[in-house]
């Protein structure tokens, strides 16, 4: 059995808010089954190269959004990993394809994939990567394809993923995986739990417009004239703050300590993010964590965390209209609410641990060296 070694292409592994925590997550539980031989920020190019990978994503693709989608960018970021995994016998696990393709690959090295969507699916959702241009959008695509054809397995996060991967990228079914993730820092909740309250919530630090806030203002505009009980909490950037001053019974707040987000969750009957592009969101399994029924977008993960209705609602369209309605409607059910608040809880708790993910990922890879 190989050890293990982590190669994060988005920051420091081991730094908890990388990626939300999920590679030192991943790394944490590798290591406490002994199998960790070490990991690498990929994207920590030295200067002079990162400089000049700058350059080129300006002058040649068209902007600095370009940079991390750039094939000089992810040359260099290969080239650094495979400097510096010499010729040891490794399992090499990566948490995302923008530190490859691969420039090299070693006989007595194996490689794996650990990704939340595939370029096919970002491109089609995401608002950012609409603005990269035809030419990088057409090498993005080649360089994800090129990279999960170099890998011995590749993990998902999600159902969907590993649908794509099949459908659109033509990996075989026996090499892709769909192992979930753990949850994140919000801890399950015990307590008892009101949902006669129209208490709603809203959590997005980063790529709010891609997380629904503005969806969510607008329909929740309309709710609150149909029923004066709703409330909607927004958490996490100061631009909330105007949806406050606009909307009745609208609190936004830019920061929240750890305790107070804790308590937030505890306290919402129902947590709304209709994400456009969120391609798994851990948020949502906090959310459950808590006994709190999700409203998402029936898209990515969203069908999954919802489970037939049975922890969730799912959102068909882009429509403040019908997401107004499903707030007023969810709330003239309270038990309805409870009884989706205890399936989530326990479905979270029974698929959704980090170290079953680990334990299926470190399975697979042993499988792998034994073919």
């Amino acid at each position: 059995m190989r050890p293990i070694f982590l190669a994060c292409p988005d920051g420091e592994p081991t730094s908890a808010s990388t990626w939300s925590g999920t590679p030192l997550r991943l790394l944490t539980e590798i290591q406490k089954r002994g199998r960790l031989a070490g990991s690498l920020d990929t994207s920590a190019l030295p200067p002079r190269i990162a400089r000049f990978c700058w350059w080129i994503a300006k002058h040649v693709f068209g902007g600095d959004l370009a940079y991390a989608y750039s094939p000089v960018t992810r040359f260099f970021r290969a080239l650094r990993l495979h400097r510096k995994l010499g010729r040891a016998p490794l399992n090499v696990l990566h948490t995302g394809t923008l530190g490859m393709p691969l420039v090299w690959r070693r006989r007595d090295q194996e490689h794996f994939l650990f990704c939340d969507t595939t370029w096919h699916l970002a491109a089609v959702h995401s608002p950012d990567l609409k603005q990269l241009g035809p030419v990088l959008r057409r090498l993005a695509e080649w360089m994800d394809r090129r990279s999960y054809s170099q890998m011995a397995h590749i993990f998902t996060i999600g159902r969907h993923v590993r649908d794509d991967l099949i459908s659109h990228y033509g990996v075989s079914p026996d090499r892709v995986t769909a192992v979930g993730t753990g949850r994140g820092s919000i801890e399950a909740y015990a307590g008892a739990k009101r949902y006669d309250n129209g208490e709603m919530l809203f959590v997005a630090k980063l790529r709010a417009q891609e997380k629904g806030v503005a969806l969510v203002a607008a329909a929740f505009a309309m709710a609150v004239r149909r029923n004066r009980n709703l409330k909607l909490t927004l958490i996490g950037r100061d631009e909330y703050a105007h949806f406050a001053a606009e909307i009745p019974n609208v609190a936004a707040k830019a920061f929240v300590s750890a305790e107070e987000l804790q308590k937030a969750f505890e306290k919402a009957s129902l947590f709304v993010m209709p994400a456009r592009y969120e391609p798994w969101g851990l948020v949502y399994l906090e959310a459950l964590a808590c006994r709190t029924p999700i409203v998402a977008l029936d898209r990515n993960a969203g069908p999954e965390f919802c489970d037939n209705g049975r922890s969730g609602f799912l959102l068909e369209r882009e429509d403040p209209e019908a997401l107004a309605a499903l707030m007023v409607e969810a709330f003239a059910d309270p038990a309805d609410l409870a009884k989706k608040g205890e399936h989530g809880q326990r479905l979270v708790r029974e698929a959704y641990r980090w170290d079953r993910t680990t334990d299926q990922i470190i399975h697979a890879m042993d499988r792998v060296g034994h073919d």
